[in-house]
């Protein structure tokens, strides 16, 4: 997102004149500054942990893992806005121009788009569970990675056709100091990308929430309706060996019979318990998953409705020709705190990450 003191908003897709550049530093930069480090710093121990534990690489920790990668790549927006701000300089090179302008629209795309995959990961696994248990069964990770990768080039291909035009556009008189946009004048490409790239994934990510919910809510009242069903069968067992093993004890056989089925029924007894834990702690194990996978998908559901979405109003808005700048301020504070909130989420809320850190943090 870029910096309040910009001597233009750098949009996602056109540029608004804002307020005079200047060199000092000022609240903005501290804070902009601040949240860019916090961010870094967060969202790659994530993939540090990623990358140096097995345990944390499951199917939906690599679609968390592509979130922080955007969120990373997110953070060099702000470096290469300054220097093409702060630090004019006469006939700003082409290339530079046309990779800042690249990443400055890819990285809002991607960070969208990275959060509808996640919500699309927990729609597959609550709505159909047994393919998604087969699928990630007999695929290992590679197949994730490909979806994610899908997930860039998608985006790349929506992007680049403006950024190709806008560089084949002849140099207006304020690029001659600084890198600045000449979308305005491919509104068509404009709007479809805004509505294709940015506002579709965010709807889709809200819209499909409270099925998830829904679905998630059934799972586990059957869940509960088996556990149910499963300790009437066990009491009714263990009532039919203590009326067996009464019948037995009553029974005219000899001392050395009643001995040798006291042994086996304890035997029976103890082994059913064995796998009574074991069902246990497997539905335990289950639960837990599940569970923690919801609460990180509702969190962000949350951070995604108060960090992106006032972006998204605000920008549609502007494509559509109504710039309203009171709501500037605000956005770019959320928009700037919304990687912080993933990367906090995603260590207190995932066990495996959580897990990891509380090793590794005991290791030093």
């Amino acid at each position: 997102m870029p910096n309040l003191c910009n001597i233009s908003v750098s949009t996602q897709n056109t540029s608004v004149p804002l307020t005079q550049a200047r060199i000092s530093w000022d609240f903005a930069d501290t804070l902009s500054l601040v949240t860019i480090l916090l961010s870094f710093s967060l969202n790659l121990t994530i993939v540090i942990l990623f990358c140096q534990n097995s345990s944390c690489r499951t199917s939906f920790n690599y679609y968390i893992v592509n979130l922080c990668l955007t969120n990373l790549a997110f953070n060099f927006v702000y470096p290469l806005d300054v220097l093409n701000e702060r630090y004019p300089f006469h006939l700003p090179p082409l290339p530079f121009c046309v990779f800042f302008r690249y990443i400055t629209y890819i990285t809002p795309a991607q960070v969208n788009n990275a959060h509808l995959l996640l919500a699309l990961n927990r729609l597959w696994a609550v709505t159909w569970p047994i393919s998604y248990r087969q699928f990630h069964r007999t695929n290992s990770g590679f197949a994730t990675v490909k979806v994610c990768a899908t997930m860039w080039a998608y985006c790349s291909l929506c992007v680049l056709p403006g950024i190709v035009l806008d560089a084949l556009e002849p140099r207006l008189p304020a690029e001659m100091y600084h890198c600045s946009s000449s979308a305005a004048t491919q509104w068509a490409w404009q709007a479809t990308t805004q509505i294709l790239v940015y506002d579709i994934p965010i709807a889709i990510t809200l819209v499909i929430y409270p099925f998830i919910l829904y679905k998630t809510s059934q799972m586990a009242r059957e869940k509960q309706r088996k556990v149910g069903q499963s300790r009437a069968a066990t009491r009714t067992d263990h009532s039919r060996h203590q009326r067996t093993d009464a019948l037995r004890r009553t029974s005219q056989r000899g001392q050395m019979e009643i001995s040798e089925h006291q042994d086996g029924t304890q035997q029976v007894d103890q082994e059913e318990e064995q796998t009574a834990l074991r069902n246990k702690a497997a539905r335990g194990c289950v639960n837990i998953n599940t569970s923690g996978n919801f609460l990180t998908l509702s969190l962000l559901i949350v951070n995604v409705a108060c960090s992106l979405v006032p972006g998204q109003v605000f920008y549609t808005l502007l494509v559509f020709g109504k710039f309203v700048p009171e709501m500037y301020t605000v956005m770019w504070i959320l928009y700037s705190l919304g990687p912080i909130v993933d990367a906090l989420l995603f260590l207190t809320t995932v066990h495996t990450f959580r897990t990891a850190l509380q090793r590794g943090c005991t290791c030093t």
